[in-house]
């Protein structure tokens, strides 16, 4: 028996059927970590972490290992961080959940973070003594024990056991010290009674403000002021206070057995035994960028190298080195983790960091975008050294060319749109070179604002251009432009996204102004002759002298009322009908191809029956704003809202699949900005107001035949959890698994192109070591395939 499997085995690998992928329902992290906020050295290792995850670095191998919610830790939010003595790392979060993290294992103690209190759970910071950990807290101290993983104590220091917000603990010459908002508070280290207030004195006289301390030497060195602001830097020592100098700026020391570190944001001073200045630095020296400002988060320096060691808010790790160029380094990831939108292929995905305000004016983001392949990351964020860039904000909407899936153009809300292939820039259009139009009244030349484009099956690109003569703009597939003169857009404030639909219909957001809704628009398939379009918007024919308005369009509900004229998405699924997200849930148009000949075109919100017995139903989401929307493989449609998280839902909508938020799954935020499939692998990309997160999904596109069905994993092994993925697929294929005997042991339909087996039979047991036959057909039967799939159990 040994010996078939294993010609089986070898069968099956040299059919090239072993395809390494994420596993259904598996999440992974697309988190950018350019920007941190601590680091720590521990031996061979630079551990570094940002708000959302942390990052082991280990110096010989030079290589990254991350830890984030998608693989282990228990939150986001991260605000403090130590490694302690025997190695364990402790992370704490801005809701006050702890987590240590041991190996290969990550163990919460998430006690205060479901305890009922009113005030902030924060923990500013730790401090490890005598084995354990004491964590300063907004209202005191707290005490965890790392052996036995649970909190030990809390203390109320404040005066009469009132709250008072610590902010960092050190203990020196036998006492505890306590930095504090009103004062510099110690204890004996040895007293039983740290509990009580009354073991606690505050030292200096001094009601203010202490942002920080550290031991250095003979000295207890303090700060007092405002986090970022200015500070009085004092040694304290035989219980004297004396003033060593005034920083503006400070955010903080560090120390070894023979420097001091002071640092801003700006420059850090390492100071000698006798506090005179060693070094100052107060620029970074890169090989490829020269001399670079720093933005100092926190800093060590290596009890082992020596070696001064930046957490920098734009370059990541910063190693100082003071024979050569300066380095910086950190794990590959997008530019930042802001997400205005994001845009999956089959081979790529773009991600736009932009912004407008509530308003749709300009929040002058820095233009940002990014460029994952599935290997690596290829980012652009504007230079302003270069003239040519000083300008470029506000990225905002993707577009992929449906034929070069590669290719992007990204518009923005004033610089107009720009051309991309594989992450380079190609070209950019703006009112010198195209036909795009810049706002006259600023009378300033970088306000060509442009809020949607999309690409036809032709490779035409459209674009809206706000507050111009002309709100519509055409690249032709062959480079010509063309200025639409709907009278309706004409110097129109603000225009969103735009769906080209299957029947040839343009359906476009606007957001605000008595114009708010939807914009419908034919061009009756000529591109040059504009006097056979016609539109429809809120914007009634009355109004409009233009003949080309159709008639007046408006979010109407069965009866004729107006349900909401806030569309914040939209999406066409495989049925033709146009889903539309707004302030109030999800409706639908099931005869969009009707829009210009119905009076009242229906947008209809789908029922959800409550199934409790009281045969009601409620509207889908219709508490919710719905801002993104993608449809799968499988026709069923991926809801991202504002304020809670993301939605799977079936096909026509009445039945929820998936519910994900921060509280049930690795999802880092429950604002969610955008959302995009890749059509190949059904890895389902959710942007969030914090960062990039990805599931892999069941569904992927249907293929038009069944040229290249396989499994994976495949072989299955023993030690295997998860599902069997079986793909390849025509859309709704029906699947038969066989034992060799011809035996059915499972059956299903595919989702789009892909179908499930959790290895089991029809009874729920899992079937025995073999070789399993999988066959394929379609619909109507006239196609089928078959693969073969060898578990070992």
């Amino acid at each position: 028996m040994r010996k078939n499997i294993l010609i089986i085995l070898i069968f099956i690998f040299n059919a090239g059927l072993v395809t390494p992928q994420m596993k259904t329902g598996e999440w992974r992290d697309h988190f950018s970590y350019s920007s941190l906020n601590f680091v720590n050295v521990r031996g061979d290792k630079i551990i570094a972490a940002n708000t959302l995850g942390i990052f082991f670095y280990v110096k010989n191998e030079n290589s990254y290992y991350r830890l984030n919610k998608t693989n282990g830790l228990s939150d986001i939010d991260i605000c403090s961080m130590i490694t302690i003595s025997d190695g364990k790392i402790i992370i704490g979060y801005e809701n006050g959940n702890i987590d240590i993290v041991e190996g290969d294992k990550v163990i919460p103690i998430p006690d205060l973070k479901n305890k009922n209190m009113v005030g902030s759970k924060r923990i500013n910071s730790f401090f490890e003594y005598e084995g354990k950990v004491f964590c300063s807290m907004p209202f005191g101290i707290m005490v965890v024990d790392p052996y036995k993983y649970e909190i030990a104590d809390t203390y109320y220091i404040g005066p009469e056991g009132a709250d008072i917000n610590v902010n960092r603990i050190s203990v020196f010459d036998g006492y505890i010290y306590a930095a504090t908002e009103k004062g510099l508070f110690r204890a004996p280290a040895d007293s039983p009674a740290l509990g009580s207030f009354l073991t606690w004195e505050e030292i200096t006289g001094m009601e203010e403000n202490f942002s920080d301390l550290i031991n250095y030497g003979n000295y207890l060195v303090v700060a007092k002021g405002e986090s970022d602001a200015r500070n009085e830097i004092y040694t304290f020592q035989s219980n004297s206070l004396n003033l060593l100098k005034t920083v503006d700026g400070f955010r903080g020391f560090t120390t070894d057995d023979n420097l001091l570190g002071i640092y801003t944001r700006e420059w850090m001073e390492l100071l000698d035994k006798d506090f005179e200045v060693y070094k100052k630095i107060d620029s970074y020296s890169f090989e490829r960028e020269g001399d670079v400002v720093p933005s100092i988060a926190s800093a060590v320096i290596d009890d082992n190298s020596g070696e001064i060691i930046i957490a920098d808010e734009n370059y990541g790790i910063v190693k100082i080195n003071e024979k050569s160029v300066d380095k910086y380094f950190y794990p590959d990831g997008p530019m930042s983790n802001t997400v205005f939108d994001l845009n999956a292929s089959s081979v790529a995905l773009y991600v736009t960091a932009g912004a407008t305000s509530s308003t749709w004016n300009n929040t002058f983001t820095p233009g940002e975008y990014s460029y994952y392949d599935g290997i690596k990351w290829t980012n652009f964020r504007k230079n302003d050294t270069i003239q040519e860039q000083e300008y470029w904000r506000d990225f905002l909407r993707i577009a992929i060319d449906p034929k070069e899936p590669s290719k992007a153009y990204i518009c923005t809300w004033g610089v107009g749109v720009f051309e991309v292939d594989e992450g380079n820039l190609i070209n950019h259009y703006d009112q010198y070179n195209s036909g795009l139009q810049n706002i006259e009244w600023t009378g300033k030349d970088y306000y060509v604002r442009v809020g949607g484009i999309a690409v036809d099956d032709r490779q035409n690109v459209w674009m809206n251009n706000a507050e111009v003569n002309n709100g519509l703009v055409l690249k032709t597939y062959d480079g010509n432009w063309i200025q639409y003169t709907y009278k309706a857009l004409h110097k129109l404030h603000s225009m969103g996204e735009i769906l080209i639909t299957r029947t040839g219909y343009y359906w476009m957001i606007i957001p605000r102004t008595n114009m708010a809704g939807l914009f419908v628009f034919d061009i009756n398939n000529t591109i040059d002759n504009q006097n056979d379009d016609r539109y429809r918007c809120a914007l009634s024919p009355a109004l409009d002298s233009d003949p080309r308005n159709a008639g007046l369009l408006k979010i109407w509900d069965e009866n004729g009322e107006e349900i909401t004229d806030r569309v914040y998405s939209l999406a066409e699924d495989k049925n033709g009908y146009v889903w539309i997200g707004t302030n109030k849930g999800v409706m639908v148009y099931y005869r969009p191809y009707a829009v210009f000949d119905e009076e009242k075109p229906v947008a209809t919100r789908i029922k959800v029956p409550r199934n409790d017995g009281s045969n009601l139903a409620d509207y889908l989401l219709e508490k919710e704003t719905v801002t993104a929307i993608a449809v799968d493989g499988g026709n069923r449609k991926w809801l991202g809202t504002e304020n809670s998280g993301l939605f799977l839902v079936s096909e026509d909508g009445t039945k929820t699949i998936h519910s994900f938020n921060t509280d049930n799954s690795p999802l880092i935020s429950n604002s969610i900005n955008a959302v995009s499939i890749n059509p190949k692998t059904g890895e389902v990309f959710i942007g969030t107001a914090k960062g990039i997160v990805s599931y892999k999904g069941l569904a992927t596109e249907g293929e038009e035949t069944f040229g290249k069905v396989y499994a994976y994993p495949n072989p299955v092994r023993e030690n295997y959890t998860g599902n069997i993925i079986i793909t390849g697929l025509m859309e709704n294929s029906v699947v038969k698994i066989v034992n060799v005997s011809g035996n059915l042991v499972y059956e299903t339909t595919s989702v789009g192109g892909q179908a499930e087996w959790n290895g089991k039979n029809l009874h729920g047991e899992k079937v025995k070591t073999g070789v399993y036959i999988v066959f394929v057909s379609n619909e109507d039967g006239s196609e089928k395939s078959s693969t073969k799939i060898l578990i070992v159990n």
